[in-house]
């Protein structure tokens, strides 16, 4: 029943997991809260916005009649086709993901100078019997937008202290993976054969004790789930970190299972 001695030791380790946990609250309630938006998306935009899943009963058109009427409704633009989504998948509608770049003016181009043209994606919904559109918006604002950008960047888009906002939500993440790993070895490891004995929670001997408990059982039972979450949340900052699980699993690089018979 001896412990595993660790340097530093537990009691540092004890510190350490409770203030990271202080910081990595508020990190899981954004993530939490702005991750339910993000998956009920579609939902919230047809309740606030109903006209745009207009369909009407009828034959439905082809998927290049949806791109024809989208590429006609920015006809001073240079227009690019980044997803369809069909009416299966979108209540009923078509939906398709177009990145618009303004197209530069004869003044501008009579200049010379270097021009800055941004591209932005815009949304198009269209009706798909009469390959209308129903409406437009872009992608960059509303509500919706809003919690995309705390799920992601926790809303810093010019950095935070000098670090990039994708960066920063990546190190919260993985301050996260660290946060699990300490509390499962604060109150598991190694006393495995005492698990189901701290797994108990003692509800008439105060609330602290109860509050412990409830922690310690509730922590074991989400590590692994929310240790996946934090990991997989992190390689979206850092997708490089393909690379070091290539190295420390038996993972390959390109690698095919099936090689077809044919090109």
């Amino acid at each position: 029943d001896r412990r595993i001695p660790l340097v530093p030791p537990r009691s540092l380790m004890l510190k350490i997991h409770r203030w990271l946990s202080l910081g990595a609250l508020i990190w899981i309630l954004i993530i939490s809260l702005t991750g339910v938006v993000l998956v009920f998306a579609p939902q919230i935009t047809a309740r606030s916005r109903p006209e745009l899943f207009k369909a009407t009963p009828g034959e439905m058109k082809s998927p290049q009649t949806m791109v024809d009427a989208a590429l006609a409704h920015f006809p001073n633009d240079d227009v690019a086709i980044d997803d369809i989504s069909f009416p299966v998948d979108n209540r009923g509608v078509y939906v398709l993901d177009v990145k618009v770049t303004p197209r530069p003016t004869l003044e501008q181009l009579a200049t010379g100078a270097k021009l800055n043209l941004k591209s932005r994606l815009w949304i198009v919904y269209l009706d798909p019997a009469t390959g209308q559109i129903n409406g437009t918006r872009k992608e960059s604002e509303g509500f919706i937008y809003w919690c995309k950008r705390g799920h992601y960047i926790l809303w810093q888009d010019n950095g935070f202290l000098g670090i990039a906002g994708d960066d920063f939500a990546g190190l919260v993440a993985l301050s996260m993976v660290i946060i699990s790993l300490l509390g499962f070895y604060i109150w598991y490891f190694p006393k495995v054969k005492h698990w189901f004995r701290n797994l108990r929670i003692r509800s008439r001997q105060g609330f602290f004790l109860f509050n412990l408990d409830l922690h310690r059982t509730l922590g074991l039972l989400v590590l692994v789930p929310l240790a996946v979450i934090s990991f997989t949340g992190a390689t979206f900052s850092f997708p490089d970190m393909k690379l070091l699980w290539e190295r420390l699993t038996p993972a390959k690089l390109d690698y095919t299972q099936n090689e077809p018979l044919e090109p």
